[in-house]
């Protein structure tokens, strides 16, 4: 047997090999720049690991984040800017008037992907059009984020209350919060063996192409039926947008809440409401959908003295073949809020300007 350098030395060679190999995928991947890889790439850079709910936001980062659909046009195509206190905020730095210490008005805006705005920009988001259309001292601070359960989200405005206590706090629940929760507490009981790998792999889809592969796969399952589009797909005509025909509707229906459904979810609301209440911070849940969660959380709200709504939501008032609201569904959304504040004189207008 020939006494070479690989027969002397097999783990070294070994490795010479392998990252030699890895080197030569990223710069091809790299190269290529397949779109559904460089969305899996761009999307993570405003995220950052979570031991307890998974994921959360990157402070002081920001991205473009964009997918083209099958006719080459963007089927997403937004920015997402996570500020110095970790949530998205106005992506001009010089928009934001929020500023620890002024005596400011605080209302924070707690949920998912729906709270966040997905898919548009931040002066799109319903946190955002709602700050613009209150008054001046009244700051909304947009604390959603894609993935979070009630859990993330009430412990998410607790941390920020530290910094920002708010004087009035909106929960906007959807259909797939208990789930969330679930595995968020399911994820908290890993071992710290398992929250280092987690850590590790983090870096490396912050820092490469390579390790964004599986995930690229994952969101090209996902979304592949909808950037899949065809004639049938556009519009013949604007009028079958009725924006000024429609609008959302509060539920008037009764329901009861199931013990058996979202045990995790339900302790956390009594709890962080429990919070809020001996502060004196008024607390308003906004379950929108048909679905059971919906109905279930809207209903157990009410049982326990939580001001809660249902609410429903137009199809036109969703992003199509997507699901988020759309900027008029944000715009809609952000006036009902408006209008139970002032309902509710949680929110007071100068005397003489007008409400609408």
């Amino acid at each position: 047997m020939t006494n070479n350098r690989f027969n002397r030395h097999p783990l070294l060679s070994f490795l010479l090999i392998a990252f030699f190999l890895v080197l030569v995928s990223e710069v091809f991947l790299r190269l290529i720049d397949p779109d559904i890889l460089k969305f899996a790439y761009n999307f993570r850079q405003t995220y950052q690991y979570h031991e307890k709910w998974y994921t959360d936001f990157q402070p002081n980062s920001s991205a473009r984040i964009a997918l083209k659909d099958s006719s080459g046009s963007y089927f997403f195509n937004f920015i997402l800017t996570i500020n110095d206190f970790g949530f998205r905020s106005h992506d001009r730095k010089l928009d934001s008037h929020l500023i620890p210490g002024n005596d400011e008005k605080i209302i924070h805006t707690i949920g998912d992907s729906f709270t966040m705005g997905w898919g548009v920009n931040y002066q799109e988001s319903y946190p955002a059009i709602l700050d613009f259309n209150l008054p001046e001292k009244f700051r909304v601070l947009n604390l959603g984020l894609n993935g979070f359960g009630t859990i993330a989200a009430t412990e998410k405005s607790r941390m920020i209350s530290r910094q920002f206590m708010p004087d009035i706090v909106v929960y906007l629940a959807t259909e797939n919060d208990y789930e969330d929760d679930e595995k968020a507490m399911a994820h908290s009981k890993k071992s710290w063996i398992i929250h280092k790998t987690y850590d590790v792999l983090n870096f490396l889809r912050h820092n490469t192409y390579l390790a964004s592969v599986p995930f690229a796969l994952y969101w090209w399952t996902y979304y592949r039926k909808s950037i899949g589009t065809g004639d049938a797909d556009f519009p013949e005509s604007k009028q079958i947008h009725n924006f000024v025909n429609e609008n959302l509707s509060i539920s008037k229906e009764k329901y009861s809440s199931d013990p058996s459904m979202g045990i995790y979810s339900k302790s956390v609301l009594l709890e962080y409401g429990g919070f809020l209440k001996k502060n004196k911070i008024p607390f308003i849940v906004l379950c929108h959908g048909a679905g059971k969660v919906s109905k279930d959380i809207f209903a157990f709200c009410r049982e326990n003295g939580i001001d809660s709504y249902l609410i429903k939501i137009p199809k036109s008032f969703r992003l199509n073949k997507e699901g988020h609201f759309n900027f008029v569904g944000n715009f809609r959304l952000a006036h009902l809020i408006r209008s139970l504040l002032f309902e509710k004189k949680l929110v007071v207008l100068k005397q003489g300007l007008e409400k609408n």
